[in-house]
């Protein structure tokens, strides 16, 4: 898999520019779940177990794909994302 994120292009920047305020629409955004809810969930992704062998692949592909000043927000990003994972697997 591969992701790639960019600058958007002038078209798309004009309408972020002209368009509602995105602290607009996060106020208007519903919860899915609650609070108590996705604590739980959160808690419950600590009993999963990820093998030394997923760890050793995550850190060559990490190791392989992110180079530069932003590579420890690279690093950390990844591991906020394998989280994330567990804690969807759990919904």
């Amino acid at each position: 898999m591969k992701i790639k994120i960019g600058y958007p292009d002038a078209e798309a920047e004009k309408n972020l520019l002209l368009g509602q305020d995105r602290r607009q629409l996060l106020q208007q955004l519903q919860a899915v779940i609650s609070v108590d809810k996705l604590m739980a969930i959160q808690a419950a992704t600590q009993d999963i177990h990820v093998s030394s062998a997923i760890i050793d692949y995550v850190q060559q592909l990490l190791a392989v794909n992110s180079t530069g000043r932003c590579n420890t927000l690279i690093k950390f990003s990844s591991w906020c994302h394998i989280t994330q994972g567990f804690s969807w697997s759990c919904i």
